[in-house]
C-alpha cells in the first residue's frame, strides 16, 4: 500500500435502497482497504407511481406492495451484516400528496445500526445519477458524457465531463407517467413521440461538444436485452452492450403494436416491465432524435450506485479515483 491510508481498515458493509416510481432497488455492497466489493443488487418493481399521477397519491395496493418488499430488503440487510442503510426516494414523493406519509412508513421497517432517508430533488436525482453511471466507466477520465436516466416519474439528462457533472434538466415524464397518460388518452405513437418531443425540447439545454452518451435504469437494459438476446433473468449482461439509433426506432415500433400478452412472455422482459415498456422507449428514442445522438451505450449502473460513492465520501471520506470496483458479475469495463 505504500502508506497510504485505507478508507476502511475493516470490512464495512454499506447499503441503498433507491425508492422510484416503479423500480425498489437495494444495493449492497463492502468497503476494505481502498476495494469495492458489490455483493447484493437486488431489483423488484413495486409501481408505486401506479394510478398515482390520476388520483395525486400512492395508492393502498402500491404501499402494501413495497413495504412488502421492504420487510424482505431489511432481512437481506440483516442476514449480510450491513452497518448502514441510506432510503432515498425519487418522483413518486416529490409529487404524491401522500409521499412524505408512505416515505416515512418504508424507512421504519429497516432496523439496523444506522439509517439515514432523502428524499431528492430533481437536481440531486441527476447529479447522483451521472456519478454512479460514469464511475465505472470514465472514472480516470475527463471525456465529455451524457448520462440519460428514464424513471418511472421523470427523465434526467445530465452532462459534465469525467465524474463532474455540469449541466442537468429534469422533466416530469417517465414510463409509468407517460404511459397512463397514454392509456387515459388512447393516443397514438405519434402523438406520444410529439408529446414528449414539446416536453424535452423545454428543458434540454444545448451542448454542442461531442460527448460519450450513457443510458441506465430499465427501459434501456431492457431495450438492449431484447436486441442481443440477453433474458430478463440475466439482465446484468446488459452491460455496456451498444444501442444505435435506428435499433432503438425499430423496437419503439414493434414494442408498441406488440400485444401485452406478447411483452409479458418475451423472454427479456420482466413481465412487471412489459406494460409500461413502450413509453419508455419513445422517451429514449425521442431524446436521441432531439441531441443527435447516433449510439449510446447502455449501463447498469445508476442513481444508487451514485448514492452509495456520495455516502461512502462523506462517512469514509473515500477518494473516488483512488476506489476499486469489484463487480463479478460483469466484465472488466473501461477506465
Amino acid at each position: 500500500m505504500n502508506g497510504a491510508v485505507p478508507f476502511s481498515s475493516a470490512p464495512e458493509r454499506f447499503a441503498i435502497v433507491d425508492a422510484g416510481t416503479n423500480t425498489f432497488l437495494l444495493l449492497i455492497a463492502e468497503l476494505f482497504d481502498k476495494t469495492l466489493t458489490i455483493i447484493e443488487d437486488a431489483h423488484r418493481i413495486a409501481r408505486l407511481g401506479s394510478r398515482a399521477l390520476a388520483s395525486g397519491s400512492i395508492g393502498q395496493e402500491a404501499i402494501e406492495r413495497v413495504l412488502q418488499i421492504a420487510l424482505h430488503y431489511n432481512k437481506s440487510c440483516q442476514q449480510s451484516d450491513v452497518s448502514t442503510l441510506l432510503l432515498a426516494g425519487t418522483a413518486v414523493f416529490r409529487t404524491a400528496q401522500n409521499g412524505a406519509e408512505v416515505f416515512s412508513r418504508i424507512a421504519k421497517i429497516f432496523q439496523l445500526s444506522r439509517v439515514y432517508t432523502r428524499i431528492l430533488s430533481p437536481q440531486e436525482e441527476a447529479q447522483l445519477s451521472y456519478l454512479g453511471s460514469t464511475f465505472p466507466i470514465l472514472q480516470r477520465s475527463s471525456a465529455a458524457a451524457l448520462v440519460i436516466d428514464i424513471g418511472g416519474g421523470s427523465t434526467e439528462l445530465t452532462w459534465g465531463h469525467g465524474l463532474q457533472p455540469h449541466l442537468w434538466s429534469s422533466t416530469p415524464i417517465g414510463a409509468v407517467k407517460l404511459w397512463e397518460m397514454v392509456q387515459a388518452q388512447r393516443l397514438s405513437l405519434d402523438e406520444v413521440l410529439q408529446h414528449v418531443s414539446a416536453q424535452l425540447a423545454l428543458v434540454t439545454p444545448p451542448f454542442h461538444s461531442p460527448y460519450y452518451a450513457i443510458a441506465v435504469a430499465g427501459t434501456p437494459v431492457t431495450l438492449a436485452g431484447i436486441a442481443y438476446g440477453i433474458p430478463y433473468t440475466r439482465w446484468w449482461e446488459a452491460h455496456l452492450r451498444t444501442l444505435h439509433r435506428e435499433q432503438v426506432q425499430e423496437l419503439l415500433r414493434s414494442l408498441w403494436n406488440m400485444p401485452l400478452e406478447a411483452r409479458c412472455s418475451h423472454p427479456a422482459i420482466h413481465p412487471d416491465r412489459a406494460e409500461i415498456l413502450p413509453a419508455g422507449a419513445a422517451i429514449l428514442w425521442v431524446i436521441m432524435e432531439l441531441l443527435n445522438i447516433p449510439a449510446l451505450t447502455v449501463s447498469i449502473y445508476g442513481l444508487r450506485y451514485g448514492l452509495l460513492l456520495q455516502l461512502l465520501q462523506e462517512l469514509k471520506g473515500v477518494e473516488l479515483e483512488q476506489l476499486q470496483l469489484i463487480d463479478t458479475r460483469v466484465s472488466a469495463t473501461a477506465r
